[in-house]
């Protein structure tokens, strides 16, 4: 009896890890300028950028790259350490222990996320 319960309790973990796996089928994900992106309708979307005050990227341009996201019709959650941007609201921050910054100091700093003031009138 208990032989069949461990049976039926290792399929059913079997059946929840494929339903997760059908889940993630339905996401994309991208490695490329925001710019050439195909946003598909009812999409969220998150972007890494490169925070402010760190290593030097060249050529991401900051203010550009805010006004696409505050313009999005759809959800853009932006991870940063401060985005001081009426358009974008923090809903998220966390602690977290830095090894990178532009001064080469270790310490902690507090990762946020935010996102778009037009996604929240969505």
């Amino acid at each position: 009896e208990q032989l069949e319960r461990l049976q039926v309790l290792q399929q059913l973990q079997q059946l929840e890890q494929l339903e997760q796996l059908e889940r993630l089928e339905q996401l994309s994900f991208s490695s490329t300028s925001y710019e050439k992106v195909e946003i598909k309708n009812n999409s969220v979307i998150y972007c890494d950028i490169p925070y402010a005050g760190t290593a030097d990227y060249g050529s991401f341009d900051r203010a550009k790259f805010l006004d696409w996201a505050s313009n999005i019709d759809h959800p853009v959650y932006i991870s940063e350490y401060n985005l001081n941007d009426d358009r974008f609201k923090c809903v998220y921050q966390i602690e977290k222990r830095s090894m990178l910054s532009a001064d080469n100091s270790v310490g902690n700093k507090t990762e946020k996320i935010f996102w778009n003031q037009k996604a929240i009138k969505l």
